[in-house]
């Protein structure tokens, strides 16, 4: 089981998508990102092919999010671009957490069920949130999320679980982290920090 990797070395691949872009990403050390209003920031490993899958890592904002919120994702099963799943992790303006598995394929997003709020999570600017994604097996593959503050234990139960058999993504494929600053946010640049993964 392949459980992620840490720093921007050799083979990560570090972009951004959207308006404003050319001001949007900033990387040292470990993956990190000033984004814009409307910015997917994205790094990927390319040379990582896996099936089986648990990524874990901090991450934090340094600013509490705004309007629609900020978003964080982990990426499995990336076999192509436009094709993954993504553990979407989004933060709302009132600081509650909340956890959903995402489909993407053929370049469409889709939820696989209903978000979650992690009970208790409140996100504080500059605070690490722990982020951990699990994808196992095929047809169907079983997609895990749990999110806890950093520095303590992790919750017992899975926060979110839900399983999938879509043909095209029952691969071994690349895996990755994005961020997202929503559109309507009043507080950009907000800096997100990925940390070992």
């Amino acid at each position: 089981m392949w459980r992620g990797w840490r720093g921007g070395g050799a083979g990560v691949a570090v972009g951004a998508h959207g308006a404003g872009q050319d001001e949007a990403v900033e990387t040292a050390g470990d993956a990190s990102g000033v984004g814009a209003q409307g910015v997917m920031l994205a790094s990927t490993l390319g040379a990582v092919s896996a099936d089986d899958v648990e990524l874990s890592n901090g991450v934090a904002s340094d600013k509490e999010a705004t309007g629609s919120g900020q978003y964080v994702y982990g990426v499995a099963r990336q076999v192509s671009p436009g094709n993954e799943y993504r553990a979407k992790m989004r933060i709302a303006n009132t600081g509650a957490v909340y956890v959903q598995v995402n489909r993407v394929a053929g370049g469409v997003e889709t939820s696989l069920g209903r978000e979650t709020r992690i009970a208790g999570l409140v996100q504080a600017a500059g605070v690490p949130i722990t982020l951990r994604f699990q994808v196992l097996g095929k047809n169907p593959t079983t997609l895990r999320i749990n999110a806890w503050a950093a520095g303590q234990p992790e919750p017992a139960v899975w926060a979110y679980a839900t399983t999938d058999a879509t043909p095209l993504l029952q691969a071994a494929g690349g895996v990755g982290v994005r961020g997202y600053l929503s559109a309507s946010s009043s507080n950009a640049p907000v800096r997100l920090s990925f940390d070992d993964f």
